[in-house]
């Protein structure tokens, strides 16, 4: 229902116009003494919901590309994570392998020589160890 005071734009479509009088069924009035029928009205008011809702879309679409973006991102960089925890992981178990096989070769050795390899090999170890805290 067109009221009075409703705004719309005109039929150039530059300028916007303020209903003013209703003139009859189907006319009114607008401040400038021009008149326009209903479906002046109601075809402007639908031209302009129209664009503001294709605006919408655009910035929708935009907001839907700029987060499936940040997305990826997450994603690749969660990835990246999981893979360096891996491999941190791996070199982890190879080096407690090391060490235990220095203890045991250390333990078992015969003669001053392989013992003095292997306690010397765990002497490094233990230094590296204090180092990498």
């Amino acid at each position: 229902m067109i009221k009075v005071g409703d705004k719309f734009t005109g039929i150039n479509g530059r300028k916007e116009v303020v209903v003013s009088i209703w003139l009859n069924d189907k006319t009114v009035g607008v401040e400038s003494g021009l008149a326009y029928s209903y479906e002046e009205v109601y075809k402007s008011w639908y031209q302009q919901q129209k664009q503001r809702a294709d605006e919408l879309e655009k910035q929708n679409d935009i907001l839907k590309h700029n987060i499936r973006v940040e997305l990826d991102s997450s994603r690749h960089m969660y990835i990246g994570m999981c893979e360096q925890k891996q491999r941190a992981d791996r070199a982890e178990k190879r080096w407690e392998r090391l060490k235990e096989y220095f203890i045991k070769e250390k333990e078992q050795s015969f003669g001053i020589l392989s013992w003095s390899r292997n306690n010397g090999m765990l002497e490094l170890i233990e230094k590296l160890e204090e180092d990498g805290e």
